[in-house]
């Protein structure tokens, strides 16, 4: 009898203990899931963290890409082109402000036919010796005065080798203007130049020149004279 209770208080021990077992099973299950739980947020909460930089350095790349877009298609001719421009212009009007406030005439003498004149429509003069004849036209294309033909002598020759003229004025007038040109009958010599002209421009100084005749062509030459008496 004693030994029939001492079994079954064994094998209640035992039943107490494998429900004890069975009972702490599930606890063991429930602290590995709520573990792996807590991982798998960690994880995630980790990862959503990353995500928003890269979503930032995107942004930005697109942003600075859009940027250099913009830069490379703005239109030209902006900035420091412009500005350039400017500066240009300046210097330019600086330049104007040098110029003399006189401006030189200027004299064509040519054949009275090659230049388009006519008694009619300029004032006329003869100094020929009437057996050859030139027919000359002068034109000015601003006012000048003491303008005179003359007639040319060679008095010397310098160092350098120069003529130096002796002079005689033939025809004078107080001014030539270019809505009066002058026509003159005059007579070359030879190859010496013995025909010239003079004039006071408009800065006040005085210009003399030779006229002559090209040996090739017949066209008519002028030349500034350096010497004259």
């Amino acid at each position: 009898m004693k030994r029939n209770i001492l079994i079954l208080s064994v094998c209640s021990a035992i039943a107490l203990a494998l429900g004890a077992c069975s009972t702490a099973a599930p606890a063991v299950t429930t602290d590995t899931t709520t573990t792996s739980s807590i991982e798998s947020t960690a994880e995630e909460t980790t990862e959503s963290a990353t995500d928003p930089e890269e979503t930032t350095e995107s942004t930005t790349g697109a942003t600075t890409e859009s940027s250099s877009e913009t830069t490379t298609e703005a239109p030209s001719g902006n900035g420091p082109d412009e500005t350039s421009d400017t500066t240009g212009t300046e210097e330019t009007s600086g330049t104007e402000d040098t110029v003399p406030d006189y401006a030189p005439a200027n004299i064509t003498v040519d054949t009275a036919e090659n230049l388009g004149l006519d008694k009619d429509s300029a004032d006329y003069v003869d100094v020929s010796d009437k057996n050859t004849v030139f027919t000359l036209g002068f034109k000015t294309d601003i006012e000048i005065s003491d303008f005179q033909i003359l007639e040319l002598e060679i008095a010397d020759i310098d160092t350098a080798g120069n003529p130096i003229f002796k002079c005689k004025a033939v025809h004078t007038m107080d001014k030539l203007t270019p809505s009066r040109p002058l026509i003159a009958d005059v007579t070359f010599a030879g190859d010496i130049p013995n025909v010239g002209f003079m004039y006071k421009d408009t800065d006040g100084s005085a210009k003399a020149f030779t006229i002559g005749l090209s040996g090739d062509d017949g066209s008519v030459i002028v030349s500034k004279i350096s010497n004259l008496q």
